[in-house]
């Protein structure tokens, strides 16, 4: 330690450490009888500024972890027959089987909607569609969806029989909704239907006893018609032929 003016000591002086690695102010103070005290402000502010910075690199490596591996349709082939599952945006989503009123729905559209659009090509009906119910269908390497029907155009999808996963976008998609999924159909499903260009969206919900029918503008889903129990009605992209609403849904007496 040098100080920074030679000669007598006075009451209140400013010395300078110099090391190697820093060099620090001090402040030395002298009275009667009093000890040598060091004030080491800066270098005591800078050594908790590195811990500092130090903590906060390990936090943040600490909450980056190692990289998550996404899942794909692989790990949907690896679940026990029968799961009901999906992967939405890298994450398998499993759930319930469906109640017997969300059956019956899905059975009856087969019927009034497959019958003359799938069963009928050809014999009479308008035909021109396939219309499978929950059948793997891929949107990309980390989306793949099993809605409770799907339809394609047969121009867009002549022979589905072999594909699995079917890699085609469906030209129509119907969602029945349960109580257990009703965010999961309406809004998260929803949405990745829109972004990847499905045309039409029907959610129907049993327990309302309702059909709404939306069709894809850009990015987004307009709703085109709301439909109740006592409807009878010709819905998009179904139009050529008439739906008894309440045909979807279990007898109220």
């Amino acid at each position: 330690i040098c100080p920074m003016r030679p000669g007598r000591v006075p009451a209140s002086a400013t010395y300078v450490l110099r090391r190697p690695s820093r060099c620090v102010s001090l402040r030395f103070l002298s009275q009667a009888g009093s000890a040598l005290h060091f004030r080491l402000d800066a270098h005591h502010a800078r050594h908790q500024a590195l811990q500092r910075h130090a903590q906060g690199r390990a936090t943040v490596a600490a909450m980056s972890g190692p990289a998550v591996r996404l899942a794909s349709y692989e790990d949907l082939l690896a679940l026990p027959e029968g799961v009901h599952a999906e992967v939405l945006n890298g994450s398998v989503i499993t759930g319930p089987a469906p109640l017997p009123k969300h059956s019956n729905a899905q059975r009856a559209l087969g019927r009034f909607i497959g019958g003359p659009f799938h069963d009928d090509h050809d014999r009479g009906g308008p035909g021109g569609w396939w219309i499978l119910p929950e059948v793997d269908v891929q949107l990309g390497p980390h989306d793949i969806v099993r809605p409770d029907l799907s339809g394609w155009l047969r121009e867009r999808l002549p022979a589905p029989w072999d594909m699995r996963p079917i890699s085609i976008v469906p030209d129509w998609i119907c969602e029945i909704i349960s109580p257990s999924n009703a965010a999961h159909d309406r809004v998260f499903k929803a949405q990745l239907y829109a972004a990847q260009h499905v045309s039409n969206l029907w959610l129907v919900d049993p327990a309302e006893r309702i059909l709404e029918s939306f069709k894809r503008v850009d990015q987004n889903w307009l709703l085109i018609g709301s439909y109740h129990a006592k409807s009878v009605a010709r819905i998009a992209p179904f139009e050529e032929v008439e739906l008894e609403v309440g045909l979807l849904f279990p007898p109220t007496d």
